[in-house]
């Protein structure tokens, strides 16, 4: 299907084909064919960037209701999730809810009602935005990406995906098809801490933890993650290795917690500043570690 835009719409005021394939690899070959085209799913930030003259696509290839990246599979001890599912589906979904539970708090939490209901996680994921809580949560977990191409079929470590502030992996004609996340374990437990201007509001520090205790109580993983403090989400080594075949508690943990600002690079912006950042990031790094390390014994 082919339809072009009316000119000079007060919405989109552009011209732009648009195609609604039926497959990933007809998608991928309108991608690799069709010169300045671009992948739409649900459209939150490729609409915004169209509407201020940021991006000029000559077609929108809308891949939001392929039936394949619309699904959640269990496969062993990983949940697969299709790229175009929505933040609401993730929110409902009981495998989410049971099998990965710092995602589903993230994903309830997640802005507004409306934002969840359009926002998909591969369209968070693929916009490179520093301040997502989607992927910030997504880096403290043991996270795989499936991405597809004219080549073929390869994979890539979470941490690897990102190059920098809105910039990835993806090359030409590559589309992200799947999340690939293993599920909780024993002896796991997950911290979630973000402070906004208002509660919907992009964040100004995001912090998503993950601990998982040996069988003698001693920290055998950690994993902190950071999301609006550098330009793009980032682990914080100086906090983890502090922790890492330690007996931890909250002195230990507050201890650690100061180390983050070795870290991160925060700016001042529009909704905060440089020096906020670095005073609040230890703050929310002791209690989301506190909060994964209770739900290690509350599991």
């Amino acid at each position: 299907m082919k339809i072009t835009n009316v000119v000079n719409t007060r919405v989109l005021p552009i011209d732009f084909e648009y195609y609604k394939p039926k497959t990933v690899n007809e998608a991928i070959q309108l991608l690799t064919q069709i010169p300045d085209s671009v992948i739409l799913a649900g459209g939150l930030d490729l609409l915004i960037w169209i509407k201020m003259g940021q991006l000029k696509p000559r077609a929108l290839i809308d891949i939001k209701e392929i039936k394949e990246l619309n699904q959640v599979s269990v496969i062993n001890d990983k949940i697969e999730i299709g790229a175009a599912v929505r933040i609401i589906d993730l929110e409902k979904s009981e495998i989410i809810r049971k099998k990965i539970p710092l995602l589903w708090e993230v994903a309830k939490e997640f802005s507004s009602i409306q934002v969840r209901t359009m926002t998909t996680i591969g369209g968070n994921i693929s916009s490179a935005s520093p301040a997502s809580d989607i992927a910030t949560a997504l880096l403290s977990l043991d996270t795989e990406l499936e991405i597809m191409g004219p080549n073929g079929i390869r994979k890539v470590r979470f941490g690897d995906f990102y190059l920098g502030f809105r910039k990835t992996v993806l090359a030409k004609g590559e589309i992200l098809t799947k999340i690939i996340i293993k599920e909780k374990s024993e002896n796991e437990g997950f911290g979630y801490k973000r402070v906004a201007r208002i509660y919907d509001d992009i964040a100004k520090v995001i912090v998503a933890t993950r601990i998982k205790l040996d069988s003698k109580g001693y920290a055998e993983k950690v994993a902190v993650s950071l999301g609006s403090v550098a330009p793009k989400v980032v682990r914080s080594p100086s906090v983890e290795n502090y922790l890492l075949n330690k007996k931890l508690n909250e002195e230990l943990i507050m201890e650690a917690s100061y180390k983050v600002v070795d870290d991160i690079s925060p700016i001042d912006d529009i909704r905060s500043t440089a020096e906020y950042r670095r005073k609040v990031s230890p703050v929310l790094v002791k209690r989301a570690l506190i909060e994964a390390l209770k739900g290690v014994y509350l599991a």
